[in-house]
């Protein structure tokens, strides 16, 4: 079971690419109305495929991540929902008066292309600036919804930059070559249990549930990243770009390295592979649980 989940896994990982294109030179309402068309075709083939992601028919009961899955599906379709809103009546709004202010000057005939080229350069300086902010709010955004299932993925990658450059840095073993700094093992089992294991815990009375949830998090981590999180281009009508930068999941110390992995999602695929880094409560756990069990499960936890 949990092999047949990291297959499906990493094939929606590999088949999802970035789903925010460049805007051909047009007036920014146009390229802003197009942008928003695509952030909300994204999110809802993201919402389609979690959904798919979280079916299991394999004949077992999974009862209790039956049940948490239904709650952890609506978070993160209300955080997509904010996201959304966000770009569209905050984010984008801001963008939009600039870059109208930029090509009504760039179109407008009341100066000489000598006074265009002034003003032009310093509005290109403005949006520049308005833009570099607008990537780190962008990111701001982009992070939130990736933390919507437990772990902060900003937090992590931060503590795995700082494990692949010093040593002192991380919990274990020592650390060794940039591809090995990401494993789990460099980590240490109390930062694993600190920071990743909550949020797979949570509502779990079975080893399958803890790895089933592990799974959708790679899925959404994965699918999330690539759409929500890439880069968006706009065009003056010039023919000069501004970019919002994407979020990445990748630490720069980690990016010119021998390894592209993301650290954050190498770790939950351990949780897929194994319970060497379970504590002994969770290997303690049935592997699954039906609803009767379930309810006496709860019960027994609430006291």
């Amino acid at each position: 079971m949990k092999t047949n989940i990291l297959s499906l896994s990493i094939l929606i990982a590999i088949s999802c690419c970035s789903v925010f294109a460049d805007q051909t030179p047009s007036d920014a309402q146009s390229q802003i109305g197009a942008q928003l068309g695509i952030t909300h075709d994204s999110i809802t083939q993201l919402l389609d495929k979690m959904d798919q992601q979280s079916q299991t028919n394999d004949g077992m009961a999974h009862a209790d991540y039956k049940k948490k899955v239904v709650q952890e599906n609506a978070k993160i379709k209300t955080a997509l929902s904010v996201f959304e809103s966000y770009l569209r009546d905050s984010l984008f709004p801001e963008l939009r008066s600039d870059l109208v202010n930029y090509n009504s000057i760039y179109s407008s005939n009341q100066y000489s292309e000598a006074q265009k080229t002034i003003l032009l350069s310093n509005m290109s300086q403005q949006l520049n600036s308005l833009f570099s902010d607008a990537s780190g709010r962008y990111n701001d955004a982009v992070f939130k919804v990736l933390s919507t299932l437990g772990p902060d993925p900003k937090e992590f990658i931060t503590q795995a930059g700082d494990c692949a450059t010093h040593s002192h840095g991380c919990s274990g073993n020592h650390v060794g070559e940039v591809s090995d700094r990401i494993s789990l093992k460099n980590y240490g089992k109390d930062f694993y249990e600190s920071n990743i294991l909550p949020s797979l815990e949570d509502q779990c009375f079975s080893r399958s549930c803890i790895s089933l949830t592990a799974a959708d998090e790679i899925v959404f981590l994965s699918l999330a990243s690539d759409s929500i999180g890439a880069p968006i281009t706009f065009q003056t009508l010039d023919g000069h770009e501004f970019i919002v930068q994407g979020a990445s999941l990748y630490p720069d110390v980690l990016a010119s390295g021998k390894s592209q992995q993301d650290p954050m999602l190498t770790t939950l695929m351990f949780v897929m592979g194994g319970t060497a880094f379970l504590p002994t409560k969770v290997q303690q756990l049935p592997f699954d649980i039906n609803e009767a069990e379930l309810s006496k499960a709860e019960h027994h936890s609430a006291f």
